[in-house]
């Protein structure tokens, strides 16, 4: 009878480590890689970026970030660039928030006057 009711009391705590894991390792809420992905659009003075995640806009980036103003890509390399950080971030489940360090590590510049001088960020004149 004691075999048995520990038998039992095994049985019964796999059960609960089994659904605990299970449901631990879905509340993370994995993002599969083909389901989001990075695109580059053309808008009126630049560049932006948007992000794609199940078919729908997630991100819709078209200005800079984390810069004060409104001020475009000037490329689309520049704006791939940032992009593909901020894709890494949505699939590694992180705040896809840009910071100006980022920004100077990618070498993103942009224009800060009339006369076309791009210095790149956390460098400005």
């Amino acid at each position: 009878m004691l075999k048995k009711g520990l038998y039992l009391l095994v049985f019964l705590a796999i059960i609960i480590i089994y659904f605990s894991y299970r449901s631990y390792n879905h509340s993370k809420q994995y993002v599969p890689k083909d389901k989001v992905k990075l695109e580059a659009f053309r808008s009126k003075d630049g560049w932006g970026y948007r992000i794609i995640k199940d078919g729908r806009t997630f991100i819709n980036q078209s200005y800079i970030p984390a810069i004060p103003g409104n001020h475009v890509f000037p490329t689309e390399e520049d704006a791939l660039r940032v992009g593909k950080l901020v894709l890494r971030k949505v699939k590694e489940l992180e705040i896809p928030s840009i910071t100006v360090h980022e920004l100077d590590s990618l070498g993103i510049s942009i224009n800060l006057s009339k006369t076309g001088q791009s210095p790149p960020v956390g460098r400005q004149q």
